[in-house]
């Protein structure tokens, strides 16, 4: 091994195995959530479920100490992107091809059913003023939910715009 006590990479895929199936990649990410929150010290349930039609693992967070993985006020979801993105990360080092979505006791489901309300009500807006309307500040998680609740509504055209931080959802009368 190195001086600096970093295993080389022979051992590490030696040690985590490449992943092939959806169980395989389902089973690793609950093992690596698990000893993410036990390192961590955090008492926090993992449970995971496959969806073949979206090739995507969700991976639902429960137990008494998940309000630690909030910001101030229990409302900012950083930590938890952070959290889905490194594991996210993992799962691809070691041949994973499933995307990965983390829920913490049902907050990523309730924060979609409020942005599909709120699509609605821009869509309802956008229509009444004939003019497109600019959303900022929005991530891709919210922007998604956004697009695919008003994609089957013939009387607005949704669309992303800009790049990186600076990205806007927009939408627009048909």
């Amino acid at each position: 091994a190195p001086a600096t006590g970093a295993a080389p990479r022979e051992e590490v895929a030696l040690r985590w195995g490449t992943l092939h199936s959806p169980e395989e990649q389902q089973e690793a990410g609950v093992a690596w959530l698990k000893a993410l929150f036990e390192h961590m010290q955090l008492d926090i349930q993992v449970s995971a479920r496959a969806d073949i039609d979206e090739s995507t693992i969700y991976y639902d967070l429960s137990g008494p100490e998940t309000s630690s993985l909030f910001g101030r006020g229990g409302t900012s979801p950083r930590a938890i992107e952070a959290i889905q993105r490194v594991l996210l990360q993992h799962m691809q080092s070691r041949g994973g091809v499933w995307q990965v979505h983390v829920d913490v006791d049902g907050f990523r489901q309730q924060r979609a059913e409020r942005l599909e309300a709120a699509a609605h009500a821009l869509a309802l807006a956008a229509q009444r003023v004939n003019k497109s309307l600019v959303v900022a500040g929005m991530n891709e998680f919210e922007r998604r939910v956004v697009h695919r609740a008003l994609e089957h509504d013939a009387k607005v055209r949704t669309e992303s715009t800009g790049h990186g931080t600076f990205r806007k959802l927009r939408v627009q009368p048909s």
